[in-house]
């Protein structure tokens, strides 16, 4: 990753601050970055747009059948309620039409980040450095915890700029058939988010800073997040990576 080697250019840190808590513990171990991403191209939605399909989804993401995966299912169907395709096959985003707007699931940001450590040897080279990241690394929204709202020129995007259809040919218990697939998109959109990972000592075998993170993230940019990855979509470049500070 490339540095900027001009003190005087790089913008001070912007403080962070934490979400309300009413917890009673009042320590914070997390070295906190704020990164912003910028992509390429192409960004695919891999959310299905099925009333059949969606529930089903939904839970087997979250692990829950709670009263908020309801809602999430609820909007979900209510915003593909005036669609005129809505076969399995139809992908795009989840928030469409609903403001603020579009999103990734955060869970899409750490998983592209697990893979890119391990193929990175950081896991390796740093024992105990696997059970800080699943145990302790957060991926946080800048407006919902949970939520990682596409934008484009600082706006949010109500919903995908377009979608391509392409002839799949998926083998069923009938037999091999032809269908239509149809995926929804964003054009050169950014995403921003902060990363929450537990401090400990540099001198420490299991550490995870700045220099773990960039080697993972110099991986992730090819990588890609969102459908259809293998096909060279999603790419993006980090534009923005900033240690951040805790207000006293």
């Amino acid at each position: 990753m490339k540095q900027n080697n001009n003190p005087a250019a790089d913008p001070a840190p912007a403080l962070y601050t934490p979400r309300p808590s009413k917890s009673i513990l009042t320590d914070d171990p997390f070295t906190k970055f704020r990164l912003k991403f910028e992509f390429r191209d192409k960004c695919f939605g891999g959310y299905p747009k099925s009333k059949e399909l969606i529930g089903p989804w939904i839970k087997s993401r979250t692990g829950h059948e709670d009263e908020l995966t309801a809602k999430q299912v609820s909007e979900a169907e209510e915003a593909m309620a005036e669609s005129e395709m809505t076969d399995s096959v139809w992908t795009g985003f989840p928030g469409e039409n609903i403001p603020p707007g579009v999103y990734l699931d955060n869970r899409a940001i750490k998983s592209g980040l697990r893979e890119c450590f391990s193929v990175a040897r950081i896991f390796t080279k740093r024992l105990g450095s696997k059970q800080i990241f699943q145990h302790a690394m957060v991926v946080d929204g800048l407006e919902h915890q949970d939520r990682i709202y596409l934008k484009r020129d600082g706006k949010h995007l109500l919903k995908a700029d377009n979608y391509i259809e392409r002839p799949i040919h998926p083998d069923t218990a009938q037999g091999k058939r032809s269908a239509l697939k149809r995926a929804d998109y964003v054009e050169q959109a950014q995403v921003e988010f902060v990363l929450r990972i537990y401090a400990t000592d540099s001198q420490e075998k299991r550490h995870i800073g700045r220099k773990e993170l960039e080697a993972a993230l110099v991986l992730f940019q090819e990588d890609g997040l969102g459908a259809d990855r293998s096909q060279s979509f999603g790419r993006f470049d980090v534009i923005e990576l900033q240690e951040l500070t805790v207000p006293e």
